[in-house]
């Protein structure tokens, strides 16, 4: 079973090194390091929007208040446009 196993961890290495060369495996990591970097970027624009609505609730300002700072306009230009720029993209292709 030990042999076996030794074997396929050799060949899954082999594998692992042609892709390697083949510049598969570095696809992969530049896909993954753009989604991080996407994350990241959403993840502290809604921190920053967040701490905008808890700032303006302890000033008790009116509700929309938030929306219409830097990052609730972010925030809006976003969820409108982004739908927009799908659909425009999916048609021309």
């Amino acid at each position: 079973l030990y042999h076996n196993f030794t074997v396929f961890q050799s060949e899954l290495t082999g594998l692992l090194f042609i892709r390697i060369l083949k510049g598969e495996a570095v696809q992969g990591i530049a896909t993954v390091i753009k989604l991080v970097a996407v994350f990241t970027a959403a993840t502290m624009l809604g921190r920053w929007f967040r701490d905008e609505i808890k700032m303006s609730t302890i000033r008790k300002e009116p509700w929309h208040k938030p929306y219409l700072s830097l990052p609730g306009l972010i925030m809006l230009a976003v969820i409108f446009l982004l739908p927009v720029l799908i659909w425009i993209i999916k048609s021309s292709g």
